[in-house]
């Protein structure tokens, strides 16, 4: 991975995890953020025709998102099939045959201004490639695996949000907002510590952290169908965020 391609991922990623962490539809003011937020990012490359298609398809993704979201059956699953052309764009952009990089006079400037800060000076390019491709495995870890493990559950009949439809038949009653918006912080809070935990290479440490999180639900786990809602729920989450932090390791 390029550095180039794990900037744009990451901008892009983090602009989803503060504004698509909702089941519902968003609305279009949201979407335009996250419309706003790559394009800007985009500006630190240099410009040109290819320069102008990124912004292009950029665009194409996010109006295909818009037209979408509110259409979909399973939305989690659409909203990763987005994060993957995404990938695609910026894989194709940032390849060998185009090459599409960094403005050289913005990264002077920026190397500039590093020389004010003590802390900013001792700063390498290796430094940053390694923190960039981290950041893009936390990230990944974080919503974009929720949306995973959402699609999962309603594709095997688990607990959605909200009323069910008709023709929908769920393993358990539908959560409380609250509830599952808290239950999500957990899952991603979980996945970042045992990201963290394969890279320090301290994977037997993870143990602790699903006790904890059994812990939390002794009493609630007395139920059958929560207790396997829970047990599908944090498989996945550790299979996951395992193959996220090995991932990071293997780019190493």
């Amino acid at each position: 991975m390029t550095l180039p391609f794990v900037y744009m991922m990451n901008v892009t990623m983090l602009a989803r995890l503060l504004f698509l962490m909702d089941d519902g539809p968003i609305s279009r003011n949201r979407w335009v953020i996250m419309f706003l937020i790559p394009l800007a990012a985009a500006c630190a490359f240099e410009p040109g025709t290819n320069f102008w298609l990124l912004l292009g398809g950029i665009g194409l993704i996010n109006l295909l998102a818009i037209a979408g979201d509110s259409r979909i059956k399973n939305r989690e699953l659409f909203r990763f099939v987005i994060l993957l052309c995404f990938v695609i764009l910026y894989s194709i952009f940032f390849s060998p045959m185009i090459r599409l990089e960094f403005n050289a006079r913005l990264l002077t400037q920026l190397h500039g201004w590093a020389g004010y800060s003590s802390l900013l000076a001792v700063i390498t390019p290796p430094d940053v490639e390694k923190a960039s491709v981290i950041l893009f495995g936390l990230l990944l870890a974080s919503n974009e695996v929720n949306l995973l493990i959402r699609s999962c559950f309603r594709l095997f009949g688990l607990i959605p949000s909200g009323k069910p439809a008709k023709d929908e038949k769920y393993l358990l009653k539908p959560v409380d907002t609250q509830e599952l918006n808290a239950g999500r912080l957990i899952g991603i809070l979980e996945r970042i510590i045992m990201v963290v935990l394969v890279l320090g290479g301290s994977i037997g440490s993870i143990g602790f952290v699903l006790a904890a999180k059994a812990f939390a639900r002794f009493r609630e786990l007395d139920q059958r169908p929560f207790a396997e809602y829970v047990l599908i729920g944090t498989l996945l989450s550790t299979l996951f965020a395992v193959l996220i932090g090995y991932g990071i390791k293997m780019v190493f």
